[in-house]
Order: structure tokens, then sequence, then C-alpha cells
């Protein structure tokens, strides 16, 4: 790989030129690059500007100038998010720096250094019979999430949107810790703003982010059998507790 020869990234051996994908025909092309000297690490790539938010309001900039004040904002969310949620699921090792680089035209831009996984795609190693994914594992895995969940219904606060999608995670291990894990590798700060208690918006939300939930153990249940079938249960009945005019 061609190394980058600009003075913009905040490290002594630059980045890779070429964009990281861990699995194309899963993911799209994300910013998510290498170190050419250091294959234990990746860095992911998040510019400052309000043309990279779409969708989900990423950091409620309206009254946030972009500048370096929105990358510290940015980045105190983000171990604020991702430390929370480190407390049910596997999340790699990361730091946080902040720098520029050129295809951003100047925008202060985040860095995050994250320990590479080495392994699989998680839809790969479900639908595999030969996988040394365990049921149990994934049974663990999929309790964490319903577990988040629950949490994010019973109190305030903003939660992570982006956990529902098999191709965030990756079954495998990482230079510091040879065990095979199922680990987030999707690492982008995205997410679900509002108290669930007061608004009939952000019910209809915690329930579609379940329902999307009970669609990922249902791959499951369908490429391994009936022990998915509780978690499917607690899913279902959270669903009827967040929503009950649904049913």
């Amino acid at each position: 790989m061609e190394q980058s020869e600009d003075n913009y990234v905040p490290f002594k051996d630059g980045l890779s030129d070429e964009l990281l994908n861990y699995d194309k025909d899963y993911l799209p092309p994300s910013q998510v690059r290498e170190f050419d000297t250091n294959p234990d690490k990746v860095v992911r790539i998040t510019t400052m500007q309000s043309k990279t938010v779409s969708g989900v309001d990423r950091l409620n900039q309206k009254n946030n100038p972009e500048g370096s004040a929105s990358s510290i904002e940015y980045i105190r969310m983000a171990k604020e998010h991702f430390g929370e949620a480190s407390h049910y699921i596997n999340i790699p090792d990361h730091q946080f720096i902040i720098g520029e680089h050129p295809d951003t035209k100047g925008y202060p831009t985040v860095y995050t250094v994250t320990d590479k996984v080495v392994g699989r795609i998680l839809d790969y190693e479900i639908s595999d019979p030969n996988s040394k994914l365990s049921d149990g594992e994934l049974v663990e895995f999929y309790q964490a999430l319903v577990n988040y969940y629950k949490a994010a219904s019973t109190r305030k606060g903003d939660y992570l949107s982006d956990l529902n999608r098999h191709e965030q995670f990756m079954y495998g291990h990482t230079a510091i810790d040879p065990k095979n894990r199922i680990y987030l590798i999707d690492l982008d700060l995205i997410l679900v703003r509002g108290d669930i208690s007061d608004s009939i918006n952000s019910r209809n939300t915690l329930w579609n982010k379940l329902e999307h939930t009970r669609l990922m153990v249902d791959e499951a249940k369908k490429a391994r059998g009936e022990v998915f079938s509780p978690i499917l249960d607690q899913i279902i009945e959270l669903q009827h507790a967040v929503m009950p005019e649904r049913y």
C-alpha cells in the first residue's frame, strides 16, 4: 500500500492511502485506513463538517460551530457512549486523536485508533456450519444487546443507534487478546436522542431498533435452531412494553 505524504495526518508515519473494507460483500467502503508500519491497528476517520451528518443527528450541531469544539464534543460523547456500551458488548481498545486531513479541506477530524480485529464478519460465522462460534456465545451476545436496550428503555438520555446489523460485528481476536470474541467494529458515533418516556417518536424508534434486533436473532434461529427462541421472546416482550399501542 502506498503511504500518504500529507502533513495533516497526526501520525509520524502517516496512513495508507487505501481505504480498508473488512468485507466488500457486506460493507460499503468506509473511512477506515491502516498503518503501513503497524498491522495491529486501524484508524477510523470522522470529519467534523455538517455534510457528514445525515439521518440521525450525530452531534446535535445546530448550535455547535464547525471546528475544534465539535471534535472535542465528539470525543467526549464517544467516550461516554462506547464506554457505557462496553459493559454489554465487546469493543476493541481505542483512542481518539484530533487532526486534519486534506480530503476534508481543512476541517477538524477525529482519528479513532483501534485494535484491529482479525476474523470474519458475524454473518459468515452464523451461517457457516464449520464455524468455531458456538451457539452459547451467540446467545450471550444477543442477550447483551437486549440488556442494553432494556437499560435504554428505563432511563433518560441518548443511546447508540447502530447495533442492529450482523455486519457491524466481527468474530475474531486482537493482537493483545488472542481469544476469539464478538466485537463491535463499527465505531461511528450515531446516537438516538430523547427520553422515550415522553415521546411517541422516541418510543417508536426504540421499538424499531428492537425489531431489527429481533430479525438478527431470527436469522440465527433459522440457521442454528431453537436455542435462540427465548431471546426472541424477550425482545417481543420488551417491544410490547415500549409500545403497547401497537398491539
